[in-house]
């Protein structure tokens, strides 16, 4: 029977569903399942198959470290050592006990007390003393182990890395390809083999799937039948290359990065906020994988792309992987939240880039891999310097690479300034004359603003000093007017804190005296020098003064101001040659009228109207100068304070508020006890340090790097990795299934240039890959988990793929690349749902809309239905491997959908545009688009009684029913499955 997709396919029986999902099922359920899908399994417990080789050698990297790192370490693992047993090295485990006994004695399992203890069937006697008790198998392995003279080798992934030979026992001339070499090898070992090839059309859907996530066209399918017909080898050789180099390609595996680097466009937490640019970072991730980037620099330009001997635009819009985590813009303790933010740098760069989990070892020495806190800390200390996430030019910073285009900016940049200055000395002089005469025909006198477009971010929080205000969320923004410092915005009377930023009018060169009477903290800022800081609470200090020499002209000013408790208060004041005490906020300032009111009074009619236009004109010519950009391509980067970093401290139980012992720089102790050498960077204005950390990444020596990206590489081609724990390779990971040849595909890829594309057509063009996913008994017996690889992996396509063969079945979909997010239309019942309803996600064009899935808008509180049904990651942290669940609600979106009925009826229009109106020619193209094959004459037939029946049964209409048989076409296994 056809079972739609959401359920079980040995589940007949379906829950409450609405008439109209029912009555149309009814007719569904006629039809057989239109494909072959491999048998399910009943996995066998793995007690029952390890006992099967309890006469082999126990290994202790795989079956007793795991073992004890699990049940044991909680009481004798690096933080702690109950009865004086410790289990995290070999000389503790073997030292003597407080008892006088061993709990372990090589060769000598009588001897060792801790068999007697596991067996135990006593509570309070036995180990461990919560939870089950280890079973059988476990026991036995411990006691071969300690038989066997108790080795204690260090785990696989910690071990330096060198290739393996090529197993040559059964390499042939049919298989040249070292992948089979090695995954034949094991099969023989078990008197297995491969299974058959696949068949053409599966392999091709295999593989536009694989590599570009989306279906075969009808004229794909038929020129690659063809070809094979005459020579099967070249034609899928040919094909591997085509689709290797089509710009899908990219947008594809791109898709499988994001999901690693927890890719979202927003911050999360209740206002969830966009991230600016954020799409930037997606599309350089794009290009990267289509323009085939060797992975070590994809690597250092995400880490240190701003520190790079060459950067470029690609390089810094790399960094954007900084910001790309949750960002809490209102934190109760600022400081836990800023070390919150570098713990997700460090998990996404641990688990990212080395599959290791340090984000373990934030609050205490890793309970299982040998990382003490004090690595995670010196780890920490090549981030110490990044600028936390924020609003404007903490993450937001133009895209200047080159040197010419630096100049280009700052030449610009000057002339934009002096243009504002020769602007502003004209309007001085004509506003002069305005003054005086007004001041002939009127008592009235006009308002001399020192200050121009003012703007104010106000924050709500309890500050004690002053903050890093460009690193919190302001809760509102805009213009002042009258153009004055001005706290009386505050809606509350405590705890506030503004930001005020504008342009100060000097009317010549010289110097000026500036006085600030601030109530609590305030820093004043004039052409990004810091004037005055005062950092006091209420009551506390007294009124600053500082003198200055500006120049004349619009200068940059900003004032920072928060108010603790008991009353706000914040005077500022400046004096020059000509002028003194001229108020810059208003608490001094003498009531006037603005001269653009007074141009509109009866005196102002008056005036020389050439000089009233003069002044408007110039007033025009100032504003547009402001609004100009010495740059106008801005991305989501990171930045860093200088080149000197702070200081970093190993955080007792991960406090802020608890430093311990200072740190320094310094790579994982476990891999690399060689000190890294940072060298400053004056002309990026940066530490040196995450250059340091990038080269030491990407160092073809480091064991890790490689391993991880082959097996990130192998896990999407074949369903899972070969650790089939892709982020961590410690040692609650899994084991390698085949270790020698991870290993032989990793130096290669390192040894040919970390060339991605490489890898993939050496995984692809071997026969392991091409198998059918058909097993055999004999293998569905001996390899029910198919650990070794002997036949392939059935899989269901990924939320992004669903969405994406959707609109490419019907001929909707839009191949436009790169860009600004799209937001495709959602429903009022789910906008309604969010924090603040409806806000962040406006409705694009109806072109847009049907745009590839990868540039749908990723917001972390509002995921597309369709994509969250099926699957869509959590963005919160790095995704090593998205769930395949069946659940109702990707049965009832697919049948009851708005978005699947409407592109039903949109797949419908195409067939009668394209077949015609013969149903049977409609059917055959409906197939070979939704399916890349033709349909036999049996479904034909059974494709007619389905109609008939709709249209008998339930009074549809020939268009209704072929709308409707088009979303039964989308509702088959067959459709979102690849054998």
């Amino acid at each position: 029977m056809v079972v739609p997709i959401g359920y079980s396919r040995n589940r007949q029986a379906m829950t409450a569903m609405p008439t109209k999902c029912l009555s149309f099922l009814a007719a569904l359920i006629l039809l057989p399942t239109p494909f072959g899908l491999a048998a399910e399994i009943e996995t066998a417990g793995k007690d029952a198959i390890a006992n099967k080789v309890s006469d082999t050698e126990v290994d202790f990297a795989r079956e007793i470290q795991p073992l004890l790192a699990r049940r044991c370490f909680a009481c004798h693992g690096p933080d702690d050592a109950e009865g004086g047993l410790r289990l995290d090295s070999r000389d503790a485990a073997l030292a003597e006990l407080d008892s006088g006994e061993h709990a372990i004695v090589a060769h000598h399992p009588d001897k060792s007390v801790i068999l007697e203890r596991l067996a135990s069937s006593e509570e309070d006697f036995r180990m461990p003393p919560e939870g089950k008790p280890l079973t059988d198998h476990e026991q036995s392995l411990i006691r071969r182990w300690i038989e066997s003279g108790a080795d204690w080798k260090q785990h696989w992934a910690f071990e330096p890395i060198d290739q393996p030979k090529v197993p040559t026992a059964v390499a042939t001339a049919s298989n040249e390809n070292p992948i089979d070499a090695f995954i034949d090898a094991k099969l023989q070992s078990k008197s297995l083999a491969r299974t058959q090839r696949a068949k053409p059309i599966e392999l091709l859907r295999r593989l536009y799937f694989d590599l570009t996530g989306l279906p075969p066209t009808p004229q794909q399918t038929s020129d690659f039948i063809n070809r094979s017909q005459q020579d099967p080898a070249k034609a899928y050789e040919t094909e591997v290359d085509a689709l290797l180099a089509s710009p899908r390609f990219g947008e594809r595996w791109g898709r499988h990065w994001l999901d690693v680097v927890r890719y979202a466009e927003t911050n999360s937490f209740e206002r969830d906020s966009a991230k600016p640019n954020a799409w930037r970072y997606r599309d350089y991730v794009i290009r990267s994988f289509n323009d085939d980037l060797p992975y070590d620099q994809f690597v250092r330009q995400q880490i240190a792309g701003d520190e790079l001997p060459e950067i470029t635009r690609e390089s810094l819009v790399a960094t954007g992987f900084y910001r790309l985590g949750v960002w809490d813009d209102e934190p109760a303790d600022p400081e836990l939240a800023r070390f919150d933010e570098y713990d997700d740098i460090l998990m996404t760069v641990g688990q990212g880039f080395l599959g290791l989990t340090l984000n373990c070892c934030r609050c205490h020495d890793h309970k299982i891999d040998p990382i003490p806190a004090t690595d995670y800390y010196s780890t920490l200390a090549f981030f110490r310097n990044i600028t936390p996430n924020g609003n404007g030019p903490n993450s937001v910073r133009p895209l200047i690479a080159s040197e010419q285009e630096r100049e280009r900016y700052r030449l610009l940049e000057i002339e934009i300034r002096e243009t504002g200055d020769r602007l502003q000395g004209e309007l001085t002089k004509v506003e002069q004359q305005i003054r005086t005469q007004l001041a002939e025909q009127t008592s009235e006198t006009a308002a001399i603003h020192d200050l121009d477009d003012v703007g104010f971010r106000f924050y709500r929080d309890t500050f004690e000093k002053l903050p890093d205000f460009d690193s919190l969320k302001a809760e509102e923004g805009g213009k002042l007017t009258p153009p004055l410092f001005d706290i009386r915005r505050a809606s509350r009377p405590d705890d506030f804190g503004f930001v005020f930023t504008g342009k100060l009018i000097v009317p010549a060169d010289g110097k000026y005296q500036f006085d600030l009477d601030s109530d609590d903290g305030t820093r004043l800022i004039i052409d990004g020098e810091t004037v005055i800081q005062y950092d006091g609470i209420h009551g506390e200090g007294s009124p600053q003064s500082a003198t200055v020499e500006l120049q004349q002209g619009r200068r940059d000013i900003r004032l920072e101001y928060f108010q603790w408790k008991f009353g706000k208060g914040l005077n500022l004041k400046w004096s020059g040659d000509d002028f003194k005490d001229r108020w810059l906020t208003p608490q001094g300032v003498q009531k006037t009228d603005d001269i653009n009111e007074l141009l509109k009074s009866p005196a102002g009619k008056k005036l020389d109207k050439k000089l009233v236009a003069e002044y408007r004109k110039l007033k025009k010519e100032i504003h547009q100068n402001s609004q100009r950009q010495a740059w106008d391509e801005y991305g989501l980067c990171v930045t860093e304070r200088g080149t000197k970093s702070p200081e970093t401290f190993v955080l007792l139980r991960g406090n802020p508020q608890s430093p311990g012992e200072k740190v320094e720089p310094k790579f994982l102790s476990i891999l690399d006890r060689e000190s890294p050498t940072i060298q400053p960077n004056e002309q990026t204005d940066t530490s040196g340090r995450r250059l340091a950390f990038a080269n030491w990444v990407t160092d073809p020596k480091n064991r890790l790097t490689g391993r991880v990206m082959v097996n990130r590489i192998w896990q999407h081609h074949f369903g899972r990795g070969i650790v089939r724990s892709p982020n961590n390779f410690g040692q609650l990971g899994d084991f390698p299934t085949h270790p020698e040849l991870l290993d032989w595909l990793a130096v290669d890829f390192v040894n040919n240039g970390w060339r991605m594309k490489r890898l993939h057509k050496l995984i692809l063009m071997s026969q392991t890959y091409q198998q059918s996913s058909m097993a055999s008994p004999e293998a569905l017996a001996k390899d029910p988990n198919n650990d070794l690889f002997s036949r392939s992996n059935l899989r269901r396509l990924s939320a992004e793929e669903v969405r994406d063969s959707i609109l490419a079945t019907n001929g909707r979909l839009n191949l436009t690349m790169y860009g600004p997010s799209v937001y495709p239309e959602i429903s009022a019942e789910v906008l309604a749902g969010q924090s603040r309803p409806g806000s962040g996600w406006p409705t694009s064009s109806a072109e847009d809309q049907v745009r590839r899935s990868i540039y749908v808008h990723v917001k972390r509180s509002l995921v597309v239905p369709l994509l969250s049904s099926f699957d869509f990651p959590e963005t919160d942290a790095s995704c090593e491997a998205r769930f395949m669940t069946t659940q109702p609600g990707q049965a009832l979106g697919m049948l009851n959908g708005d978005f699947l009925n409407q592109q039903a009826i949109e797949f419908a229009n195409f067939l009668r545009k394209e077949a015609g109106a013969d149903f049977d020619n409609q059917v055959q193209l409906a197939y070979q688009r939704a399916f890349a094959r033709s349909a036999t004459e049996a479904e034909i037939q059974r494709s007619r009684d389905l109609v008939q029946r709709l249209k008998d049964e339930h009074k549809m209409s020939d268009d209704q029913a072929l709308n409707y048989y088009c979303l039964f076409l989308y509702n088959l296994n067959e459709f979102i499955h690849i054998d």
